[in-house]
Order: structure tokens, then sequence, then C-alpha cells
């Protein structure tokens, strides 16, 4: 029940059932690696960096799995997690994300996992083999179609892209992943007049996009030439509390570098597992060159991968 809890994202349901798991068995390595996993991811969606207490419970969880059994593969695993997405240690995570699946070689949760590392590492060939494994592994996980879109995406291979974003529209019609991929998609290959079609219709029809989402809404109407609709979303995203990343991917696409920079290192600052996507984002190309850029690249942890 935990273990299906965790794989619904029922992050605070899983976390009970394997409480409960504990209680009949309290030397069960399995159930923490599952409560560090959840309390993981629990903490990255809820933005909750600066939670100490919880913080130290996924760390501990993750810990006592692997005491308990130190050939468990989902405690490596779960520590591996920890390490990306809130020590932003990234030698560390590739390191026992490698252990795990020395462990577990046929597991397809931990090999997403560490594909999605991979692409955020901007290490896109091995995100690329690490997804197709798991995919041919588990069809219906979505994660390996999401994975392995950006990666087309990011590299240029639309057509490639097309497939996997197809497939999972298909097959998971319920996960916002793939219209998301839809519209990530018309961005980064420049098919602004059909993005800023698709928008329209989705705002007529009252549905939300994602702040980031809107930026790139906001540089194709910048692109196309209808400054006024630009502007306006820009000023939107401007008025929206602690949206730095969004504002920023704005700013660089304006070619106004000190203020994106500005809004990068605000972000920064929150510790947010957002930001992420600053290694491989081709909007920030432009300041690569700067000493401020890479003080944030050193400063989130990217020269440790």
């Amino acid at each position: 029940k935990g273990l299906y809890a965790y794989r619904e994202t029922k992050y605070e349901e899983s976390i009970a059932y394997n409480k409960q798991s504990l209680k009949i068995d309290s030397n069960y390595a399995l159930p923490y690696a599952y409560m560090a996993l959840a309390k993981t991811w629990i903490i990255t969606q809820s933005h909750d960096f600066k939670n100490a207490k919880a913080i130290a419970e996924a760390q501990s969880y993750a810990q006592n799995a692997i005491r308990l059994d130190p050939q468990l593969a989902e405690g490596y695993s779960a520590t591996a997690l920890i390490a990306r997405s809130i020590e932003h240690n990234f030698s560390k995570a590739r390191e026992f994300f490698e252990k795990s699946l020395e462990l577990n070689p046929s597991s397809t949760l931990t090999k997403n996992r560490y594909a999605y590392f991979l692409f955020y590492m901007g290490d896109f060939d091995k995100a690329e083999k690490m997804a197709t494994e798991a995919l041919k592994s588990d069809p219906v996980d979505y994660n390996s179609y999401v994975v392995l879109a950006d990666v087309y995406i990011y590299t240029g291979k639309f057509s490639e892209a097309d497939k996997y974003i197809e497939e999972g529209l298909r097959l998971f019609p319920d996960r916002y992943e793939f219209p998301r991929l839809q519209l990530e998609k018309k961005f980064r290959s420049g098919d602004y007049k059909d993005l800023i079609l698709d928008y329209e219709l989705l705002k007529s029809a009252g549905k939300k996009i994602s702040h980031p989402g809107l930026s790139q809404i906001c540089i194709a109407y910048q692109k196309a030439g209808r400054q006024k609709e630009s502007d306006d979303i820009f000023q939107y995203l401007k008025n929206q509390t602690g949206n730095y990343y969004s504002a920023a991917m704005v700013y660089a696409a304006r070619n106004e570098k000190d203020s994106a920079i500005a809004q990068l290192e605000a972000f920064l600052e929150l510790g947010d597992y957002g930001f992420s996507g600053f290694k491989i984002e081709p909007l920030f190309n432009s300041l690569k060159d700067d000493a401020r850029y890479k003080s944030l690249y050193t400063k989130y942890g990217f020269d440790k991968y």
C-alpha cells in the first residue's frame, strides 16, 4: 500500500502506510527508504527548503534504510534523491544512483529518477539511455516518456520528441506533463505563431499555465512582434511573489543581462529545486561568460558534477 501510494504521488499517505509496517517490524528497511523518498518529494514540491526538521527526517529515514539493509537499492536511491534535490551534492547523487542500480539493475523507478537527474545535469546521452532502458522494463511508467521528450527537445530532435509526447498523451491523458511538453517543443523549435495560438485557446478555455510556461509565451509574443501582449504578461509575472526564475528567463531573452542575473540571485536565495534547470536553459547561454553567472553555477553545486 505504501509503495502504491508513493507511485500515485500520494506522499503523505505513503509515509503513513510505511509507518504502519514499521510498527509490525521495526527492522524492515524498505519502508524507511520510501519514507525518505516521499519526504524528499514533499519538501521539493512545497518548496520547503528552509525546514531543517523535515530535511533531517528525510536524511534519517534514508540512513536507517541503508543501516538496516546495506544491500537495499532503494536506500541508496533515496540518498541520491536527497543529495540531488536538497543537498545539491551532485557528485554524491551520481555515486548513489549508480550504487542503487548496481544492486538492482532492473529498477524502473531508480532508472527514471537517475534519468531526470542526468537530464538536468546536461548529460543528455546518458539520460536518453537510462530512460530508454526504463521504458523497456516498464512501458506504462509515464516518467520515461517525459524524460525522452525533454531530451529530444533540448537536443533539437523535435520529430523524435513528438513521438513520445503523442504516445504520452495517448497513454496518460491526465498527466499535465505532456500538454506542457507540447508547448515546450513549440517554443524551443521557434514555432511562436502556433505556440501563441495554443496559448490563446487555453486562455479562452480558462486553463492555467505555469509561470515558466507563461515566460515562454511572453517571449513568443515578443518574437512575433506583439510587444504589448508580451509586456502585459511580463508585468503579470513580475507581480507574482518569488517568481524570480521566470522573470529571469524573459530578461535574458530581452538581453537585459543585469536584470536577469539579479532575478536569478534572488531565486537562488530561496534554495529552490526549480533552479535545477539553470545549467541547461538555452536562454541563459548569453550569461555564461559573466562572473556572476559562474558564481551562481558554483553556489548551487553544478561544479560538483
